[in-house]
């Protein structure tokens, strides 16, 4: 097993083939110094050269991650008259993450363990493989539009069309793994002591398979290729900031629907 990086944004290790990358969400608000952000970026890069490694697993089971803190931060954004600014660098830095994720050739799995809510869990959508502990809930605390469901554009992009957003985000005061499960939103759940173990091995079963096949199995997405890809997070950048200036402004200009 050998040791890559430890630091308060993010966690790598990598054990065989799989590099385990444990993240502290709370990066999508990092300040405009962007450190943990382009560090993050700089350790993608050189894993996609990297032919040892197959599979990369991202979890939310960093040591400084929760989502009160994660709650905490977002809230202090609408204390500053500048909070627009705060917030589309979010969603930004959300974008290029993901956008880094599409485009990386190795298998890409989603473990969750600590709760979140809905803008965090839908970075999970990048991912070919969705994973949670039956302890992970979603938590539909809306102050401030903290759960704003920022990634909803994904549900398209990786054929999750069918699914009612109002019914799963807003219905109950917090999600379990047994509804993410039903309208597939997740792949498996398991049992938080033995969810580790069963990951490591399900995803050990991609060592012997070529990236070329896991591209074939994918052919359906909407948007076919990057730039589509890339517009269609911008565009719901700027729908979305529209949302929230609609709460917090009265005066604001209509909210235009986002296609």
């Amino acid at each position: 097993m050998t040791q890559f990086l430890n630091n308060p944004y993010y966690q790598s290790e990598q054990k065989g083939s799989i590099l385990f990358l444990r993240l502290n969400y709370c990066l999508f608000l990092e300040s405009k110094t962007y450190e943990y952000r382009d560090g993050l970026i700089d350790m993608l890069d050189k894993v996609s050269k990297d032919e040892t490694v197959k599979s990369v697993v991202i979890s939310n089971d960093h040591p400084n991650f929760s989502l009160e803190s994660y709650q905490q931060v977002w809230h202090s954004f609408f204390k500053d008259k500048n909070y627009e600014e705060k917030v589309l660098r979010s969603f930004r830095v959300f974008d290029l993450l993901v956008l880094k994720l599409f485009a990386l050739k190795k298998v890409v799995v989603s473990m969750l363990v600590k709760p979140m809510n809905a803008f965090l869990f839908n970075f999970s959508f990048i991912a070919d493989l969705r994973i949670v502990s039956k302890d992970f809930y979603l938590d539909n605390n809306n102050v401030d539009m903290v759960n704003i469901p920022k990634g909803s554009t994904m549900h398209k992009q990786f054929i999750n069309a069918t699914i009612n957003p109002i019914n799963v985000y807003f219905l109950s005061d917090k999600i379990f793994p047994d509804v993410l499960s039903k309208h597939n939103m997740v792949d498996r759940v398991f049992n938080p002591e033995e969810l580790n173990e069963r990951s490591e091995s399900l995803v050990q079963r991609f060592e012997n398979v070529h990236y070329a096949e896991i591209e074939a199995a994918k052919m359906t997405k909407s948007a076919d290729n990057f730039e589509g890809f890339e517009n269609l997070l911008q565009q719901e950048n700027t729908f979305l900031l529209s949302c929230i200036r609609e709460k917090f402004n009265e005066s604001s200009q209509k909210i235009q629907r986002f296609q």
